[in-house]
């Protein structure tokens, strides 16, 4: 629901489009709570505390647009200034990009 709201769709050239974040994802949680049963809130409540951490909490600086282009021959990645908290999974991140990058091309890597 959120990518159609962007105007994306299942046609690649809708891809080219600005995709959403995390913030957009949590209003449409939000919205969509809104009208539900009782049992229903509970289980959207639960999603909505935890997608909020993202938006609004310590991991916050993940719910933004990027510029990286991962095409580049080199990607430096910085953790240094990012929370102790976040430290861990971002290396877990970084760690499972490089090694699908190994896995993409059989030439031999550095």
């Amino acid at each position: 629901m959120i990518y159609a709201a962007k105007g994306i769709t299942s046609d690649e050239k809708t891809w080219v489009r600005k995709p959403p974040v995390m913030g957009d994802l949590l209003q449409e949680l939000k919205s969509m709570s809104r009208d539900t049963t009782q049992i229903e809130r509970e289980t959207y409540r639960s999603l909505i505390n935890r997608i909020e951490m993202y938006v609004s909490g310590v991991f916050r600086f993940l719910s933004r647009q990027t510029k990286l282009n991962f095409k580049n021959r080199f990607v430096c990645f910085n953790i240094g200034d990012m929370p102790e908290q976040v430290k861990p999974t971002m290396m877990f991140l970084i760690l499972d990009y490089v090694t699908m990058k190994m896995r993409s091309d059989i030439e031999q890597k550095i």
